[in-house]
C-alpha cells in the first residue's frame, strides 16, 4: 500500500511540474520552464570550459541564435473579435512555432503575444532562413485571418557565441 501511495504522489508531483513549466494555452514553455531548459542546455555547454576560457583569456562558447517574435495586429483581433479569437490565433501561432524549430531549440511564450526561440548550435544564416520561412508560412495561413485583420509576426534575431555561468532564470530575465 505504501509503495502505491509513493507512486501516486510521484505522479502528482510530475503533473504539477508539467503544469508549472508550460503555457496551458499554447503548450510552449513558459518563463519557469524555459529557465529549467536553459539550465539543462548550459550544462551541456560545459560551464567548466567557460571557467577555463576566462582563466586563459580566450573566447569560447557555442553558436546560438535568439529569435524574439511579436505578433502584429493581435491586439486588434482581441479587441474586435474577443479573447476567444485571440486564443485561436495564439494556438495557431504555437503550431507554426512547434513545427518550425528543432526539438533541441527552446521555444517560449514569453508574454501575451510575444515569443522567444533559442536556437542552439544554429548559424546566423540558418536562423535567418528559419525566421523568414516561419513568417511566410504564418502570413499564408488563413486561420490567422480575421476578416480584414491578418495576424503576422515580426522577428528580431540575435546571433553569437554563447558561454555563461549564469543560470537559466537570469538569461530569461535578460531577454525581456
Amino acid at each position: 500500500l505504501m509503495k502505491n501511495e509513493i507512486v501516486a504522489k510521484d505522479r502528482e508531483i510530475a503533473a504539477i511540474e508539467l503544469v508549472a513549466a508550460f503555457d496551458p494555452l499554447t503548450g510552449l514553455y513558459n518563463r519557469r520552464g524555459a529557465a529549467v531548459e536553459f539550465d539543462r542546455v548550459l550544462n551541456g555547454f560545459g560551464r567548466q570550459d567557460y571557467e577555463i576560457a576566462l582563466f586563459n583569456g580566450t573566447p569560447t562558447g557555442h553558436e546560438m541564435s535568439i529569435l524574439v517574435m511579436d505578433l502584429n495586429n493581435f491586439k486588434e483581433v482581441n479587441d474586435t473579435y474577443g479573447h476567444g479569437a485571440g486564443d485561436v490565433a495564439l494556438v495557431v501561432v504555437a503550431e507554426h512555432l512547434k513545427r518550425a524549430f528543432r526539438p533541441e531549440d527552446i521555444v517560449i511564450r514569453s508574454g501575451g503575444d510575444e515569443f522567444t526561440a533559442s536556437l542552439v548550435r544554429a548559424t546566423n544564416d540558418g536562423a535567418t532562413h528559419r525566421a523568414e520561412k516561419l513568417a511566410a508560412l504564418m502570413l499564408a495561413d488563413d486561420r490567422l485571418r480575421f476578416n480584414s485583420i491578418c495576424v503576422s509576426v515580426s522577428i528580431g534575431i540575435s546571433h553569437g557565441f554563447f558561454a555563461t555561468k549564469r543560470g537559466g532564470l537570469q538569461i530569461i530575465d535578460d531577454l525581456k
